[in-house]
């Protein structure tokens, strides 16, 4: 009797055993090697977040976007989180840190990787090579060479093998044709390969990374759609997220390779849902969508981990949201930008006056988003956000030829001047081959089509367009 009910007992045993196996695989409890055979992933990609730390006109912070998060990928499970680049360049918070507030919100919500884009190198390479060291998650950029030794720098690597629920995932990081988008001398001492040198290049990193047994390579480049070639999809990439352009898109290329891309400031991410058969090693795309992240503004609530690291930069951050100012109307880019021409000239005459005659102020202008000032309080993070990059003030030089061509007839309508009394007087009497001084910032300056000579440097080096622009908001001189 004894050994009958032990029997009995063994055998229910095992068919429970078997019940909760089947439970908790997907697959109707078919394997692959020890795993299940259909795996489902999710990949979330984020591409220029721009220092997006807190809640703004155009997208949440990190501390709701770390719960809209959680809420679209239910936990993260079987998740996969990694950036097009051109996170940190953007807030008060985020470039007073230099990025750091960033990055480690990014190793606290499972970043896999980072590429590198444009504005990671606003700082030069020592800001990136800090970053790298706290981060838990590498920074890719497989055509980024150092100029002298002709190796890639050990702050960034080609690819790396990420593993979920036994299926490999390989992704290939690359920056785009950028040059036109950083200041020269900020990589001086690197270069980008591009073009087919690019393709070559991911060809055979994809072609390594299926050797060594990726069922997926993700292609995440700091560039948009437009510049791929095609002949990268199926045989070497399966899937793209892209940036740089801030354009929201989801599309098919003409070999059925999905390419996306979210809006910029945090407005939206990425989200592709994959269906792996580990057997076949073949997938299939079951959801793929962009979201965006307002639509959840009143569904989250702000995650605990994230609102801590505000407290952890404190002191550097410091009271940067304070009003320092009344305005009784919005001002837009245009009129703002206007009004840096003239305080970039104001100050060039304060400084150079007794030694040139200084003919305009301004050149090529960028303000981000929101391209406004509202009516209302005012902060110094609100005017941080439109004008954050540190482009330093210069006496710059060129023909009257170029002065012509480059600022007094272009047709960009990026480039904002205030004419100097002096200039207001000759601006119709320029000798072509004659000499003019100009006030501008390293930006303008370092584009080699402006044809500008730096003359002299100003004497504060850390005196840049938003510290001109808090000073004569904070005076009361913008009603």
């Amino acid at each position: 009797m004894k050994k009958f009910l032990a029997t009995i007992f063994s055998t229910l045993f095992v068919l429970f055993s078997l019940a909760g196996c089947g439970a908790n695989n997907p697959a109707n409890s078919e394997s692959y090697e020890g795993h299940p055979r259909i795996v489902t992933l999710q990949i979330v990609g984020f591409n220029d977040f721009h220092g997006n730390t807190l809640d703004s006109e155009t997208g949440l912070g990190i501390s709701k976007t770390a719960s809209v998060i959680n809420e679209v990928t239910n936990n993260k499970l079987n998740t996969i989180i990694l950036s097009q680049g051109d996170m940190w360049q953007g807030s008060a918070e985020s470039n007073l840190t230099k990025g750091f507030i960033v990055t480690d919100w990014m190793s606290e919500q499972g970043f896999v990787s980072m590429t590198l884009g444009n504005h990671e190198f606003d700082w030069g390479e020592d800001r990136i090579k800090e970053n790298a060291e706290i981060a838990n998650f590498p920074f890719l950029g497989i055509n980024v060479y150092n100029r002298s030794t002709n190796e890639r720098p050990d702050y960034c690597k080609p690819s790396i093998i990420v593993q979920k629920n036994g299926v490999k995932v390989g992704i290939i990081g690359a920056i785009g044709d950028c040059y036109s988008s950083i200041a020269a001398s900020k990589v001086k001492d690197v270069y980008f390969k591009t073009g087919t040198e690019l393709d070559s290049l991911v060809k055979y990193e994809a072609k390594s990374l299926k050797e060594q047994g990726c069922d997926i390579v993700i292609y995440s480049i700091h560039d948009d759609d437009s510049a791929y070639n095609t002949e990268l999809s199926k045989d070497y990439v399966d899937i793209v997220f892209e940036g740089h352009t801030h354009k929201n898109y989801i599309r098919k290329d003409d070999k059925g390779v999905y390419h996306l891309q979210g809006a910029g400031y945090n407005n939206s991410f990425s989200y592709a849902k994959l269906e792996v058969d580990t057997k076949n090693d073949t997938f299939k795309v079951t959801d793929i969508k962009s979201i965006f992240t307002h639509d959840y503004t009143k569904k989250v609530e702000p995650e605990i981990r994230s609102e801590a690291l505000f407290e952890k930069y404190k002191s550097v951050i410091g009271n940067v949201r304070e009003p320092i100012a009344d305005l009784k109307k919005r001002y837009y880019s245009e009129d703002l930008r206007q009004l840096v021409s003239q305080l970039y000239l104001e100050t060039g005459l304060e400084e150079w006056k007794e030694k040139y005659n200084i003919f305009l102020g301004g050149g090529y202008l960028s303000c981000r988003s929101p391209y406004h000032l509202g009516a209302g309080e005012v902060s110094y993070a609100d005017i941080f956000n439109l004008f954050p990059f540190d482009n330093t003030i210069q006496l710059c030089s060129l023909k009257g030829s170029d002065l012509k061509t480059r600022f007094m007839e272009t047709d960009n309508e990026n480039y904002f001047i205030t004419y100097s009394d002096y200039g207001k007087a000759n601006q119709e009497n320029i000798n072509l081959n004659d000499t003019y001084y100009i006030v501008c910032d390293n930006y303008c300056s370092d584009y080699a089509p402006n044809k500008l000579t730096v003359v002299e440097e100003h004497s504060d080096p850390f005196l840049f367009a938003r510290d001109l622009l808090l000073n004569y908001v904070s005076a009361g001189n913008l009603a």
